[in-house]
């Protein structure tokens, strides 16, 4: 007011002391006041801390666990089988193997028996060791002496024959049974359709091994003398009748 009325100017109202301290008066806290409620909303609203959880029951950490095991039961099961799936196909390409192995040993076994058994046979011969003759021109009758490996039926000398040079049948003797205990043995058979120089060749033949033997050739004049006619000599006559029809012993 003494400022307004002039009593006192600008320069008679100094600052006040630098050290005297401010005071708030009650009305500048009073307007101050609405601008801290602000920050007490920004505390109310600020998220709440989590809390602690929950203890977790025994039985929902037993459940997971029980399924990861059984899980590992399947998985090791599905493993079990399938080792033991591949060891039944392993097996079974070994066994088909083994067996291919042994089907070719017994072919091969079979074949070598079968080759040696027809060695064999070519070695299981009858030889004609002695021949006499009697009766008269164009029906003689021939004694025949035979050396023959019989064994029983199985293998014995079932025939002796007189053969021309040529390769013709003229009389066979068939020989019904072995001669095991009768070596060596003779049989005699005719008539013999020759002429006392007419050339012939005398033979045996083997129910296995065949003809291949010694045999004699000769004539009733000059007598019979040991020879060896080609192995495919007259080699048909073995399918020619008469033949055997059996074996006694």
């Amino acid at each position: 007011q003494m400022q307004e009325s002039g009593l006192l100017g600008p320069t008679d109202i100094g600052p006040p002391p630098a050290s005297a301290p401010m005071e708030t008066p009650p009305a500048a806290l009073a307007r101050n006041a609405p601008e801290q409620a602000p920050a007490k909303r920004l505390m109310k609203s600020a998220p709440a801390l989590p809390q602690a959880a929950a203890p977790i029951a025994d039985d929902m950490l037993a459940a997971p666990a029980a399924d990861a095991l059984e899980a590992k039961k399947k998985s090791a099961a599905n493993t079990q089988e399938s080792v033991a799936a591949l060891a039944s196909v392993s097996v079974a390409r070994e066994r088909r193997t083994e067996q291919s192995k042994v089907g070719a040993l017994e072919e091969k076994v079979l074949a070598s028996g079968s080759l040696k058994q027809e060695t064999e046979s070519k070695h299981i011969q009858a030889d004609v060791t002695g021949v006499s003759a009697s009766g008269r021109a164009g029906a003689y009758e021939f004694n025949v002496t035979l050396r023959s490996p019989d064994t029983g039926c199985q293998q014995f000398a079932d025939w002796w024959e007189v053969v021309t040079e040529d390769g013709k049948l003229l009389y066979r003797r068939v020989l019904l049974h072995s001669h095991v205990n009768e070596q060596p043995f003779t049989r005699g058979g005719g008539p013999v359709p020759i002429q006392p120089t007419t050339q012939v060749w005398v033979r045996a033949h083997m129910n296995i091994g065949g003809y291949g033997g010694a045999a004699l050739k000769g004539s009733v004049q000059t007598g019979f003398a040991p020879a060896i006619p080609s192995t495919d000599f007259a080699a048909p006559l073995a399918t020619q009748a008469p033949l055997p029809t059996g074996c006694d012993f």
